[in-house]
Order: C-alpha cells, then structure tokens, then sequence
C-alpha cells in the first residue's frame, strides 16, 4: 500500500497481510521455544495460536483444553503486536469460568512450595466460593490458610462516633472469620482468621501477605 500527500514521494508500508504473517511466524517460533524449555525440565506442553482478542481467545482454548486453572502474569508489554496483560488478566477474570492464578512480573516467589496462603473474604458467598479450590491446594501443599478481612477506615480523621462504628464492624468482622474458619475445621488443614483495617484495600491485603510471608494470595 502507498499512501503519502500530493506532490511527496509516497511511501510504502507491507500490507497487513504480510504483517500478519510475520507476527505468526514470531509467535509460533516464541510458543516452541518456551515449549522446549519445559520439555526439558520433564515437563509435556503443548502450544495454541489464536487469533483473537487475547482474554476471549485464552479463556476458549482454556475451556477446550479443559484447564484446572489458567495461569499468566500480570503486566506485559503493549503497543504494536503486543497486549498488556495488566487489562487482558482483567477481562480474562471477568470470562473464564476457570480459576485464574495471577503472578506478578518481577515476583520473587517461585511457589515451589506454598507453605501460607492468605484468603481474601468480605463476607459474602461470592467471594467464599474460592474455598473449597483454597483448601485443596492446602491440603496438598500443607499450608496453613489465614483468611483474611479489611476494615475499610476513612482516610481521614474521624469523630469518636465513627471510631466505635470501626469497633463495632470490626467484631462482626472477627465473629464472620471464626464462623468460616470453624466450617473448616476437619479438612486437614490448618485454618487462622485474622482481620484488619486500613483506607485501600489492596494495598492492606498486599502488604499483609508481603510481610508474614504468603506464598499465595486468594481472592
């Protein structure tokens, strides 16, 4: 194709035809050699190329190939031929029915072995719906589980009034967990409650698993 304006020298640019190619023929080179990585540390692989957009095309071939799981980082590269995984693990989250294992680039951990897991609830049934795939996990790996509630507090200063409201949820709070960590018991696994507080949510749930050392963080 050549486009250009009147009087300049047009310029060519390959058509989207060979572009495409070209991307295939990166990507199916990438998938092998990621595959024979893993094929020689005694791992099978197989490898899929879609052509679609990216959280619909893996939450498909995740469900045909039958996944347990599906794991993928949580930042990648953008711009031209690439996709930024920060929004795909999003979306993916959104439209895969499969239990999705997010690890964030740049992680230290390995999860060679998962020795603590945080769990993250907020007292309702949605979120409680990750349990029985948190306690399976467990029992493999003889974790220890600590189930996990934050408070949100202002960001602010605050009266008296709103210091005892604090209290008073932080209570239910506490009572929430033990009744959750008490329909676990007998599961083999070793089950704590422990609630918090804190204005950002994630960031109290980052920083608490960072700092007694999870090796997983399940919500």
């Amino acid at each position: 194709a050549h486009y250009g304006v009147p009087g300049s020298v047009p310029i060519e640019y390959p058509a989207i035809e060979e572009v495409m190619a070209e991307s295939r023929s990166e990507a199916e080179a990438y998938l092998a050699s990621v595959k024979a990585r893993l094929t020689a540390d005694g791992m099978h692989a197989t490898t899929v190329l879609a052509e679609d957009a990216p959280a619909e095309a893996i939450a498909a071939a995740a469900a045909s190939h039958g996944a347990d799981v599906i794991v993928m980082a949580t930042h990648g590269r953008g711009g031209l031929g690439r996709w930024a995984l920060g929004s795909t693990a999003t979306k993916l989250l959104q439209t895969t029915k499969a239990p999705v294992l997010l690890v964030r680039a740049g992680a230290e951990r390995d999860l060679a072995r998962v020795d603590k897991i945080d769990v993250a609830l907020d007292g309702s049934d949605l979120a409680e719906e990750l349990l029985p795939a948190v306690m399976t996990l467990a029992r493999r790996h003889q974790s220890v589980v600590r189930l996990v509630h934050v408070v949100q507090t202002p960001d602010h200063p605050v009266d008296e009034q709103a210091v005892a409201i604090e209290a008073e949820i932080t209570k239910i709070a506490e009572t929430y967990l033990h009744e959750v960590a008490a329909r676990l018991e007998g599961q083999g696994v070793a089950v704590t409650p422990w609630v918090t507080a804190g204005a950002d949510i994630a960031d109290v749930l980052a920083k608490c698993a960072e700092r007694d050392g999870a090796d997983l963080l399940a919500m």
